[in-house]
């Protein structure tokens, strides 16, 4: 719905959706923990991979949206694939990204106060555990999209 939502007012996007009801099946990756030695066979990478060549130039801007029940508190802003896979001379656009993020979402949560199951106010964690990165030979979502080059931010929402 966020997607038609989107269009719907003018704002031009792609959207893949992962669907992790679906029927086992051995081929299937689950696309934020991926080996990294099996990359090319994963169909989520795949398809990042046709995004950016199909982009054609265009500016590309991944936002991987998760729903998280072991913190009530904040919504996560998860940049940590840029911060530690991009090279240094990207990092002051990084920066500049997560806290016009942070602000952004910050000014959402003061017009539109949303409160979790205990009555406490959702706010905004800018450097939180579920931030994106793995160093343990798995790749998230937004690490394979910091691979390839595109900026990345992995939300955590509670729910």
């Amino acid at each position: 719905r966020l997607f038609q939502q989107l269009c719907s007012i003018g704002v031009n996007g792609s959207i893949i959706v992962w669907n992790c009801a679906a029927d086992d099946d051995s081929r299937r990756l689950d696309p934020n923990f991926v080996p990294t030695d099996s990359l090319n066979f994963s169909e989520w990478h795949l398809a990042l991979n046709k995004w950016l060549l199909r982009a054609d130039g265009c500016p590309l801007l991944h936002v991987d949206i998760h729903g998280k029940i072991t913190d009530e508190t904040f919504l996560d802003l998860g940049c940590a694939a840029l911060e530690q896979m991009w090279p240094t001379r990207h990092q002051s656009f990084v920066t500049r990204m997560k806290c016009r993020f942070a602000k952004m979402f910050d000014e959402a949560l003061m017009k539109c106060p949303v409160y979790g199951s205990r009555a406490n106010l959702i706010t905004v964690q800018v450097d939180p555990t579920l931030d994106g990165f793995r160093a343990d030979g798995f790749a998230t979502m937004s690490m394979q999209s910091a691979m390839l080059g595109i900026p990345s931010v992995q939300l955590e929402l509670p729910f």
